[in-house]
């Protein structure tokens, strides 16, 4: 069984980049992005900018921080993405192949 769980940000919210790069597969930021382009919210074209502007920076901010900053996306949007994000992120997948959610015992 696998679990992936991401941990907030005490400051925005948004989820934490994951160890050793914000690439990663699991990586909250990606996933905030990619919902936000799949809901038509974001074109991949303002997300890989924001993503651009957030590997120059010298500390790390928040992707979501990013968007709603050059005004491409409104805070609400933002903060539904990383709604879907967090529940996404919450799915556990036993051997099974059947998702439960992490409050879900082990059968």
């Amino acid at each position: 069984m696998r679990s992936v769980m991401a941990s907030p940000s005490p400051v925005s919210g948004v989820s934490a980049p994951v160890p050793g790069g914000r690439e990663g597969v699991n990586d909250p930021e990606r996933a905030i992005g990619g919902i936000l382009v799949s809901k038509g919210t974001l074109t991949a074209e303002q997300l890989s900018k924001a993503l651009r502007i957030q590997a120059k920076l010298e500390e790390f901010k928040p992707l979501g921080s990013i968007l709603v900053d050059l005004g491409l996306v409104p805070r609400a949007k933002v903060e539904e993405a990383i709604k879907e994000s967090r529940r996404a992120l919450s799915i556990e997948i036993p051997e099974s192949g059947s998702p439960r959610t992490s409050t879900e015992s082990p059968r």
